[in-house]
């Protein structure tokens, strides 16, 4: 997946623009964060078996992968908080105006290369510079 594709974004809140349940956040004694995913790039469901059995696995697995690598900087400190992925429809996804080349294509292997969205132009001369991909 090309590196590009990650953004992160952190958002402060003001104390008092935050409510659970009613509540101002901060006044239930410790920091709340809320993390938002836009699972875009692979949508899960499409790539997984169709079989809601099978696929719970794969789920469970994303999110603990989430909990594992926020645990040290979230969990352990005593914080509370909330994740939630939503996955987006990938045709409904552009970058500079272009759709992605699919999912481990040779295209997007050039994207990858390059770290960063590449037109159809570029991308004629790059297939035959990067063609060792």
């Amino acid at each position: 997946m090309p590196a590009f594709y990650v953004v992160v974004t952190f958002i402060p809140v003001p104390d008092n623009s935050m409510f659970i349940g009613g509540q101002i956040a901060r006044s239930r004694g410790k920091p709340f964060i809320r993390i938002s995913v836009a699972h875009i790039h692979v949508n899960i469901g499409l790539h997984v078996e169709t079989d809601d059995a099978k696929r719970t696995p794969i789920y469970e697995m994303l999110m603990d992968r989430y909990d594992k690598a926020l645990k040290p900087h979230i969990y352990d400190k005593g914080y509370d908080w909330e994740i939630h992925i939503d996955e987006t429809e990938r045709r409904l996804w552009t970058l500079n105006g272009m759709s992605p080349p699919p999912f481990r294509s040779e295209d997007e292997k050039i994207w990858k290369h390059e770290n960063r969205p590449i037109s159809p132009e570029q991308m004629r001369s790059l297939r035959k510079e990067l063609s060792h991909l």
